[in-house]
């Protein structure tokens, strides 16, 4: 079994089914299949800390995590990412200057906010169409993948009839 040092200094393994052993009656690749979903669905409603999805991906080494519930919370994770807001506040924790610092910031704020805003609306625009290139790219994958599945099961049949 092989491991990764993450970032709050524990280890996160990386295990293959081979490494399971469990000792009991129980469908290991079953309940594995339950909790990717489970998983899955929880990242698609976006439960979990973007730190966290971020170093669990980077954690990922191989391609057989690569799969069609990991794109679309990986879409999913993207949509939820391109929200953008010029909307700062402005208090301030300093203790006796707290209302001339606000003061000033809010000044700053109101002078900057039409620049922000126009910078942020570019930033939306070219976000939005990014997701939407990359999901009709997703969608065009899915069905390359789909196409190649039934090519395969194709081949696969005349050589079974033929042996």
């Amino acid at each position: 079994m092989l491991s990764k040092q993450c970032a709050y200094g524990g280890m996160l393994p990386h295990m293959g089914p081979e490494d399971a052993e469990i000792g009991a009656d129980v469908d290991a690749a079953q309940i594995m299949s339950e909790v990717r979903e489970e998983v899955a669905r929880k990242r698609a409603e976006g439960l979990y800390p973007r730190e966290v999805v971020l170093e669990i991906d980077s954690a990922r080494s191989d391609a057989s995590h690569l799969s069609e519930a990991g794109l679309d919370a990986a879409l999913a994770e993207l949509r939820l990412s391109a929200q953008f807001s010029s909307e700062v506040g402005t208090e301030s924790s300093k203790r006796f200057v707290a209302p001339a610092v606000e003061r000033v910031k809010s000044l700053i704020q109101s002078t900057v906010k039409w620049y922000v805003g126009a910078v942020l609306d570019q930033i939306r625009l070219f976000s939005e169409n990014s997701i939407h290139t990359v999901s009709i790219m997703a969608r065009r994958l899915q069905d390359i993948e789909s196409r190649l599945e039934e090519l395969e099961k194709e081949v696969r049949e005349p050589r079974a009839k033929a042996d």
